[in-house]
């Protein structure tokens, strides 16, 4: 019941729905659903990138001061945040990439796909940079004396 709410507003949206039928043409339905799906994924991946993000920020903020490269500490972030930043990444590759399919000549849909592009792309250049954070500090637990030395005799 609470789908039929959200996709036509209400239970009469939906019964003229039954009644009357669907106003769009089957290719605009294509391009409404498509930009739909895109934009409920988007949504999803901000909220768990603005997650992740405030992870991220208490780890350092409980990272004690004086850390530096080659020093041996543990990263401070576990495999989960690492997990879903690798998720999200590939999840906003694939909303771009099915954002780039849909084609339409009407100009509300194409600003629609436009905006959302752009929101994408933003996404993806935070997820980036949260990735390089996350891998400076993998890279600065793989350098520690010990595992330099073990690589050496190796």
């Amino acid at each position: 019941m609470t789908k039929i709410h959200k996709t036509f507003g209400s239970t009469a949206g939906f019964l003229n729905w039954i009644w009357v039928g669907d106003h769009l043409d089957p290719a605009e339905r294509i391009v409404v659903d498509a930009l739909a799906t895109c934009e409920k994924n988007v949504k999803g991946f901000a909220a768990e990138l603005a997650e992740v993000g405030t992870e991220i920020d208490v780890c350092d903020l409980n990272q004690p001061d004086g850390g530096e490269v080659g020093s041996g500490e543990k990263s401070p972030y576990g495999s989960q945040i690492i997990n879903i930043l690798g998720k999200v990444s590939h999840g906003l590759d694939k909303t771009a990439a099915k954002l780039d399919t849909v084609s339409t000549k009407v100009d509300k849909y194409r600003k629609k796909r436009k905006g959302l592009a752009e929101r994408c792309n933003k996404l993806m250049t935070k997820c980036d940079k949260l990735i390089d954070t996350v891998g400076k500090a993998k890279e600065r637990e793989r350098m520690t004396p010990l595992n330099v030395l073990q690589s050496v005799v190796r």
